[in-house]
């Protein structure tokens, strides 16, 4: 029989009490770890929703330090903390927010430290993508595949952004299948084109409700369907990725292909 505390049952009543969730679920969510890779304006939410949500382990991955720029849509931040890690401050957020589970903060770029990456992704149940970078995500791709891992990105920029979930065994497509050339940026980053607050704030809610789903076994998980919504119409379009014949992960050369 499933066993929760009476605090954390007070704590996430409002959530257990959604049909497709329930207790089972989160208990689901308070087994489960995640590793967050960015704090920026998507990952800052992101981070928060899931503690808030009681998502059992979080760490956070971030080199970079809290920016004055940054404010208008990384709203875990204050001006205090300017020139601060923004992976330590956003753990403290966290903690202030839900001291009942457990916060790591990584200072480092992910993607430089093959052993530390590693194991950041093979003690992770998902990994969730707000960094902003092609090279991060290639990386991202390559180490979810091979710990067998599922993972969801997600970016913005300007009046528009973009989410999907990749599954762990990659049945359906894969992030090299869209994206086959590590310098490709099919968005852009909000650095050289901008962003508005609340367009980093609807991605990582869709981000966080997408990885709370798929933690908590709400729902039957759309893998590969690229979700994109454009505030200027007010369309959210989703597409379903097909697996590329010449994607270089799904179909790799052989030496006797060669």
């Amino acid at each position: 029989m499933a066993v929760i505390a009476d605090r954390d049952l007070e704590r996430y009543s409002r959530q257990i009490l959604v049909s497709k969730l329930d207790l089972e679920g989160q208990l689901r969510l308070s087994r489960s770890a995640v590793s967050i890779v960015g704090c920026g304006g998507l990952g800052c939410l992101i981070a928060l929703y899931l503690a808030g949500a009681g998502v059992g382990r979080i760490e956070l991955i971030d080199d970079d330090t809290v920016e004055l720029s940054n404010l208008h849509r990384q709203i875990a931040f204050r001006e205090s903390d300017v020139g601060v890690s923004k992976s330590g401050v956003l753990a403290r957020a966290c903690r202030q927010l839900n001291d009942s589970i457990e916060i790591v903060a990584s200072e480092r770029r992910f993607g430089l430290d093959e052993v530390a990456d590693g194991a950041s992704v093979s003690a992770s149940d998902l990994i969730v993508d707000a960094s902003d970078s092609v090279a991060t995500r290639m990386v991202i791709e390559e180490l979810t595949r091979r710990f067998a891992k599922p993972w969801v990105m997600a970016s913005a920029a300007q009046l528009a952004g973009q989410w999907v979930a990749f599954d762990a065994d990659r049945t359906a497509a894969c992030y090299r299948c869209i994206v086959p050339v590590p310098d490709a940026e099919p968005l852009g980053d909000c650095e050289r084109h901008g962003v508005l607050g609340p367009i980093a704030g609807m991605i990582a809610s869709m981000s966080a409700l997408q990885t709370i789903e798929i933690l908590g076994k709400m729902q039957p998980v759309s893998w590969a369907v690229l979700r994109y919504f454009d505030a200027e119409s007010l369309e959210l379009r989703s597409m379903p990725l097909a697996r590329a014949a010449n994607c270089p992960a799904c179909h790799p050369i052989s030496d006797s292909d060669a």
